[in-house]
């Protein structure tokens, strides 16, 4: 597979899509028992950062750039409160901190056709992209 892939380099790993919505990101340390519970409930939607820094390394490998879908839905609670960009913090974090310049190349946040009757809220959402840009700035 490594081969295979690193021939169509250079390239871009996208990771998201409609279920990207769903995903915690488990930091051991900063873990809270929402997380935890949830991850052992949800394992297919739980991303570690072992599994992350797998992810990472592959793409590093084949020479690829990462485009990553932060989730969106799980975190506004069906219109009752702003994003909690947290967790989405503590995930960029980890990457700025674990993976080599410029393997992040861009983010999205939320998977957008589900949000059309999840999230009709267009404030709430333009704020939370730009809690996300001050994230990464």
């Amino acid at each position: 597979l490594i081969h295979a892939a690193a021939a169509l380099a250079p390239s871009f790993l996208r990771i998201g899509g409609w279920e990207s919505d769903r995903v915690v990101y488990l930091l051991e340390d900063d873990a809270t028992p929402w997380q935890r519970s949830y991850c052992a409930e949800n394992p297919d939607f739980c991303l570690t950062m072992e599994r992350w820094q797998e992810v990472l390394t592959f793409a590093e490998r084949i020479g690829a750039r990462v485009v990553f879908c932060l989730a969106y839905l799980l975190y506004i609670e069906k219109e009752t409160r702003d994003w909690d960009g947290s967790n989405a913090r503590a995930f960029l974090e980890y990457t700025a901190t674990n993976s080599p310049p410029g393997l992040l190349y861009g983010i999205e946040l939320g998977n957008e056709p589900l949000h059309r009757d999840r999230s009709s809220n267009v404030t709430r959402h333009v704020l939370a992209y730009t809690q996300v840009r001050e994230y990464i700035d």
